[in-house]
């Protein structure tokens, strides 16, 4: 009746900082001989607060500084440009298409301005294919001469060492999110949730080719038409000429259509 399991949860429930003879006392006779050779190995609390094991979720150097640059909340005084211009973020998607394939979709998103750079889109990503979008944005970076510090990926099998070395080569520092967390990379899924809700959930895709060619377009709507809110985001001023303040007059307004009028984007009439 009185076996190791039930007198081990029985002298759980007495408090630790009591010695062996004083639970000897208050257990019954077959517990106490139990318990008095139990808490002979057990440690007290305070070796077992030593021996504590850190939480693997424990944010690490770059992922606080990241959280810190967040938003171009330090700027430069020179430039103006705060420290989280200088953060990209990646992730893939994928959608369904008619013909029962699912493409994937790889991109990166500027956290500061919010725009996005379409990588590619393949049915089968592998770490080799994931490699050379990679070469070819940071060749893109060189040539327009952007300077980014910092990348934010999840732990996807897709992203290799190799991955890592091309953006190493350009200066590129690459910060890990942990396991299961997509709060850590909230601007990244923030847009994949948004060019589904608006773009790709709503249409009937074809295939890869199809796919692309939507998403150039509605890219070139999300980049350039469509307005973005946050902290620090450079917004178009109200003083704006091309900024059409309501009430709206007849004829002052001209709608133009997107992606079959899709999204609509409207702008001063000539």
């Amino acid at each position: 009746m009185w076996g190791s399991r039930r007198a081990s949860r029985t002298v759980g429930a007495v408090h630790t900082s009591r010695s062996p003879a004083t639970v000897t006392r208050q257990l019954p006779g077959p517990v106490a001989r139990e318990s008095t050779r139990i808490m002979s190995y057990t440690a007290p609390p305070a070796r077992v607060a030593e021996r504590a094991v850190p939480s693997p979720y424990a944010a690490t150097p770059g992922q606080r500084a990241l959280r810190r640059d967040a938003g171009g909340r330090d700027q430069a005084p020179e430039t103006g440009a705060g420290e989280g211009s200088s953060n990209l973020a990646m992730d893939f998607f994928h959608v369904g298409c008619a013909l029962l394939t699912r493409p994937y979709v790889a991109f990166v998103i500027e956290h500061r301005t919010r725009r996005v750079h379409l990588l590619g889109v393949t049915r089968y990503p592998t770490s080799t294919w994931a490699t050379q979008p990679a070469r070819d944005f940071t060749a893109d970076l060189e040539q327009t001469r952007h300077r980014f510090r910092r990348l934010l990926r999840d732990r996807d099998a897709k992203f290799t060492e190799a991955f890592d070395a091309v953006l190493a080569a350009r200066g590129i520092d690459v910060l890990l999110t942990a396991p299961q967390a997509l709060r850590m990379n909230a601007i990244a899924e923030r847009f994949v949730r948004t060019v589904r809700a608006e773009c790709t959930d709503r249409m009937l895709i074809g295939g890869e080719r199809h796919l692309r060619t939507v998403l150039d377009r509605y890219l070139a709507h999300y980049n350039g038409g469509r307005s973005h809110q946050g902290a620090g985001l450079s917004l178009r001023a109200p003083d704006d000429p091309n900024v059409i303040p309501f009430p709206v007059r007849a004829g002052r307004a001209r709608r133009k259509p997107v992606l079959g009028g899709l999204i609509n984007e409207y702008e001063a009439a000539a």
